[in-house]
């Protein structure tokens, strides 16, 4: 689900937010992670879920523009979305970044995010 997801803000974004996919390497902030209580977790996961859903919708609109008019317009709405579903769930952009940055992080974060993702006991 990360990879979908990643692949969507890449497509509308440019980029991934940063932190989202390009510190899988880093080494684990204790502090970062310590911040994040498992209510944010829990939103964190609801927040994925959605941009999943996002992500499978905007990307087959996105293979379907015959223009890049067509294409810009559909980057535009996903932004839209995404940035929709974030604040739906009481974030802005920027604190979903940070959490993704820290999550990434920090493999006890990531053991607890899968743990509550549906199918996983979540």
């Amino acid at each position: 689900m990360k990879t979908i997801v990643a692949a969507l803000l890449i497509a509308v974004f440019g980029a991934a937010p940063a932190g989202y996919a390009a510190a899988q390497a880093a080494n684990p902030t204790k502090a970062a992670a310590a911040k994040i209580s498992d209510q944010d977790l829990r939103t964190f996961a609801a927040i994925r879920r959605d941009l999943n859903r996002i992500s499978t919708e905007y990307m087959a609109r996105l293979k379907a523009a015959a223009t890049t008019e067509q294409r810009t317009q559909v980057r535009q709405n996903a932004r839209k979305a995404i940035v929709a579903a974030i604040e739906k769930h009481g974030m802005t952009l920027n604190q979903f970044r940070d959490m993704a940055k820290a999550i990434s992080q920090s493999p006890e974060l990531q053991q607890k995010l899968e743990a509550m993702e549906p199918g996983n006991g979540g």
